[in-house]
């Protein structure tokens, strides 16, 4: 492994720790502030009932204070210290301040990712409105179309990713080098301004019923993209298809999905859905597309191409990933032409019966030949 690719397996490492301690993070901010939502509930019901002990309500603020300063203490690690101590007033509720304003609670709402979006807004009313009434975090999170935007897909993150709510994913692994290692097999050469898009459906977590009408809403990436192609691998997908199994008509094909508005989360899953009922007894699957009862594994993928921004980070990304892929291409073609040779001179050496050589044999006699 050359040094390059130790710091970006390095860099990979650093990146999967941070998303796993923001998640952790992000969790807590959702626990304690539903605990807050909750409790308050409690207390208005303790302080109105005649039945109800001082012990209970000192134990129930004790809690609460716990709470307040444990969701202090996460958004502190989230956004930075600063954010804790902005706030002129030393004895009130900061958190229940920060959500009770709506420009401030926007700015750090814009940080999460569209998954912890839609829970935290579960939280209060004041929350939701927010939401609702944010033009900016509506086009963050694809519920509304922003055709200016940086490339951004609130269904790319991987801890929403393939979750148990939501099993489609658009990652970013588009712009790694091996989708484009080899020629062709997943995307052709995009131009300049174009970025290549994949979306995915898990079929191992398809709770279809946890999808609610606004995660179905949500435009999968920003900005839209109005054209996918659909693949199942025992029709047209990119795995290996043996003699036997003749390629079908293209009526059989699935058919490409198109929104002049943008593609939703709900038109792949409707997509995906119809795909797996329509391909389970597929007779153009190979043997190992078959589970053992005998139905065929459909795995739907939709795949298209994106105009973008010249200056858009992503696609800069992508063109980072083409040159490695170019890379990683010629050296692929030295190492086969390499191995050709040898096989070859194995072959001559046992139809002359002679000694097959090894491949450190053989290049110590053509390095011979050729000094």
């Amino acid at each position: 492994m050359d040094s390059e690719d130790e710091s970006s397996s390095s860099d990979m490492a650093d990146w999967k720790m941070r998303m796993a301690k923001d998640r952790v993070t992000v969790y807590n901010i959702g626990r304690h502030a539903a605990f807050l939502r909750e409790s308050s509930e409690r207390l208005a019901g303790i302080r109105t009932s005649k039945r109800a002990t001082r012990q209970q309500l000192l134990g129930l603020l004790n809690e609460r204070q716990a709470h307040e300063a444990g969701l202090l203490r996460n958004l502190s690690d989230y956004f930075g210290p600063s954010f804790t101590t902005s706030y002129p007033t030393e004895h009130s509720s900061k958190a229940e301040e920060v959500f009770s304003t709506p420009e401030l609670f926007e700015l750090v709402l814009i940080h999460l990712h569209a998954r912890d979006i839609f829970i935290v807004q579960q939280v209060s009313k004041n929350i939701n409105d927010t939401i609702k009434q944010s033009g900016r975090i509506q086009r963050f999170i694809g519920l509304r179309a922003d055709p200016n935007a940086y490339f951004n897909s609130p269904v790319s993150n991987s801890h929403w990713a393939y979750s148990e709510s939501l099993p489609v994913c658009c990652p970013q692994h588009e712009r790694s080098p091996y989708m484009f290692s080899i020629p062709g097999r997943h995307f052709s050469i995009p131009g300049p301004d174009e970025l290549s898009i994949n979306v995915s459906f898990d079929l191992r977590k398809p709770k279809l019923s946890g999808i609610g009408r606004a995660c179905r809403s949500m435009l999968v990436c920003q900005p839209p993209v109005t054209e996918l192609s659909a693949h199942v691998e025992c029709c047209n997908g990119h795995g290996p298809r043996f003699p036997r199994h003749p390629i079908p008509p293209a009526e059989r094909l699935p058919k490409p999905i198109r929104r002049e508005t943008g593609i939703t989360v709900g038109d792949v899953v409707d997509a995906a859905i119809e795909m797996i009922e329509e391909h389970q007894t597929c007779p153009w699957a190979s043997e190992y597309q078959h589970d053992e009862s005998g139905r065929v594994k459909v795995s739907p993928s939709f795949k298209g191409k994106l105009k973008l921004r010249p200056d858009d980070p992503a696609l800069q990304a992508q063109a980072r990933a083409l040159a490695k892929a170019e890379t990683w291409n010629q050296r692929d073609e030295a190492n086969r032409r390499r191995m050709t040779a040898y096989i070859n001179a194995k072959m001559v050496a046992f139809n002359a019966g002679q000694p097959i050589p090894t491949l450190q044999e053989f290049e110590a006699a053509n390095a011979a030949r050729s000094g």
